[in-house]
């Protein structure tokens, strides 16, 4: 028979639970992205993307389940080789080695994040050399990175965060000294598929209110439906000086739009981490 088809003005979430089940087919009228339901677990629903677009809806399979990643530059400081380093989490114990970058001239990476089965980093930079490469590793399997692709302009100090099945790259600076504070800021954000990688594509823009447009050394994390990018050093365009932040910006990962503010974090804070 038919499959049974849904239309809405927007993707579906994993609490869409059709009367109809696995296989009901949902068009995004606004997009005209379109989903097959292939799991339908009430508020546990998985949605694949079968259309032109790029990412699917489902419940958020966590980062790197029992393995954290850590990557870090070998040399004092010289980012002549990044090594990975992990440990397992539910156990207490130091880190050991996972591997070393695979990447010819490896660069400082930043906005590392990834799903349970891999981990990625973008950009970065090589003392003065700001870079494009995006690399990746499966957090289950020890062993070097490999390159997946590029983000959309060299840069570094990256905000990442992820869903199960895509990567944002928020922000972070390049070469120069734009603003007279010292760097050249980067207003956008770009996202890649954890499933295929390569080139990313424009996401949006970082909000436009003061201060919070020019984000470099902020904090990415989520819950897989929604971003959150926090705190940072930057400043508006008009900024002469750049300013610690105290700024929480949103954004929806599974659809592609520019970040609204959301809320202060209750001190202005530079270069820290973050988790879900």
């Amino acid at each position: 028979g038919v499959s049974p088809f849904m239309t809405n003005a927007s993707d579906p979430a994993i609490d869409s639970n059709p009367t109809d089940g696995v296989g009901t087919v949902w068009a995004n009228t606004t997009s005209g992205e379109m989903f097959v339901l292939t799991d339908a677990t009430a508020g546990e629903n998985v949605w694949i993307n079968v259309g032109a677009g790029d990412g699917d809806v489902a419940p958020y399979a966590g980062h790197l389940g029992g393995t954290g990643i850590f990557f870090t530059i070998a040399a004092s400081g010289a980012p002549s080789s990044v090594q990975t380093h992990y440990v397992n989490i539910p156990t207490l114990g130091n880190s050991q080695s996972f591997g070393f970058s695979d990447i010819s001239s490896p660069a400082h990476p930043s906005g590392v994040c990834g799903n349970n089965t891999r981990t990625v980093a973008a950009g970065g930079h090589n003392g003065s050399n700001y870079v494009t490469t995006i690399q990746t590793l499966n957090p289950s399997t020890k062993g070097n990175t490999t390159d997946f692709g590029d983000i959309t302009q060299s840069r570094g100090s990256i905000q990442g965060l992820s869903s199960a099945t895509r990567a944002v790259f928020s922000g972070g600076e390049r070469g120069g000294n734009c603003l007279g504070a010292g760097y050249c800021p980067i207003t956008f954000m770009d996202y890649i598929s954890l499933n295929t990688g390569g080139t990313a594509q424009n996401f949006g823009s970082l909000a436009n209110t003061v201060s919070t447009n020019h984000i470099r050394g902020g904090q990415g994390t989520c819950d897989g439906t929604y971003g959150f990018i926090c705190g940072g050093y930057g400043g508006n365009s008009s900024a002469t000086t750049a300013v610690y932040l105290d700024h929480v910006q949103k954004i929806t990962i599974a659809t592609t739009g520019n970040a609204t503010t959301f809320g202060n974090l209750s001190l202005a804070r530079y270069a820290g981490v973050a988790n879900t």
